[in-house]
């Protein structure tokens, strides 16, 4: 029955709704877990008002050591602190939802709902 009239070949109605959803979260690399100790050190240590180049002297005397290199240098310590406050803004990005088809559909009884809603 659509709208109150008996339709004669008895179609199911469905809604359909598509929706787009993005977030920054779904292609984002984890960071490892020494890199969030390194960010955490460097980002304390500028608050309390460190220069770039006491925090690499201080991350070279502690056991952390950089990826690539055998040291830190007031440059990289710049690099991680400045990506990590970039991947952060981006990471709080909320895109809202996308609506793009929204509409009712009629599905013989016969057909399967999952399998028309693909087309």
């Amino acid at each position: 029955m659509i709208g109150g009239i008996s339709s004669p070949n008895q179609n199911d109605v469905v809604f359909r709704c598509v929706v787009e959803v993005t977030s920054p979260h779904y292609w984002v690399v984890p960071i490892s877990e020494d890199q969030r100790k390194k960010y955490e050190i460097i980002k304390k240590m500028r608050e309390k008002g460190y220069k770039f180049r006491e925090i690499s002297d201080y991350l070279n005397n502690s056991s952390h050591r950089p990826q690539r290199t055998s040291c830190f240098t007031p440059e990289q310590v710049f690099g991680l602190y400045s990506k990590m406050n970039k991947r952060i803004k981006r990471l709080g990005v909320v895109t809202p939802p996308k609506i793009l088809e929204i509409g009712f559909q009629t599905i013989p009884k016969n057909q399967e709902i999952v399998k028309s809603l693909k087309n």
